[in-house]
C-alpha cells in the first residue's frame, strides 16, 4: 500500500488552508496544492499558477489516517476519543519517528501504537491554531 504523504498550512494571503506538497526555500514554506485534471500547461506552468505561499508555523503532515467521519488526520489536528468504556481529548503530534496521541484533558502515557489502533474512535474537533481554547483542561 503506497502511502499518501500531503501537508496543509494556513495560507499567509487569507487565512485559509490548503493541501498538497511541501515546498521550503529559505524561511519561507509554500505548498503545491494537488493537480489530478489533464492539462496541455506544463508542470512548472500548473505549479507557478497554483503554488501560495503559507505560514511556517502552521504546516502540519498527514498521519495517513481518517476519523470516524472519514476527514483526513493532520499534526496539530485536536481530536476527540470516546469508545465504549471512555473518552478524552488528545492532540496529534510527531516526535522521534511518528506521529502520537498527547492527552489533553486526562493523565495517560502518551504513544504512538495506541493512536494508530483508535483510528476509527476519533473525532477532529478542531486544530491547535483555529481552536486553541480547545486545549486548555477543563
Amino acid at each position: 500500500m503506497e502511502r499518501e504523504i500531503i501537508f496543509r498550512g494556513k495560507r499567509i494571503d487569507n487565512g485559509e488552508w490548503v493541501e498538497g506538497n511541501l515546498l521550503v526555500m529559505g524561511d519561507d514554506y509554500w505548498i503545491v496544492p494537488n493537480y489530478k485534471n489533464a492539462s496541455t500547461r506544463s508542470t512548472i506552468e500548473i505549479i507557478a499558477q497554483t503554488i501560495v505561499r503559507v505560514e511556517k508555523e502552521t504546516v502540519g503532515q498527514y498521519t495517513g489516517l481518517k476519523d470516524s467521519t472519514g476527514k483526513r488526520i493532520f499534526e496539530g489536528d485536536i481530536v476527540h476519543y470516546k469508545n465504549s468504556i471512555e473518552q478524552a481529548k488528545g492532540i496529534i503530534e510527531w516526535g522521534g519517528c511518528q506521529f502520537y496521541f498527547k492527552w489533553i484533558d486526562i493523565t495517560e502515557p502518551n504513544g504512538a501504537l495506541y493512536f494508530f489502533q483508535c483510528e476509527k474512535e476519533l473525532e477532529i474537533i478542531g486544530n491547535r491554531f483555529d481552536k486553541p481554547e480547545l486545549l486548555e483542561v477543563q
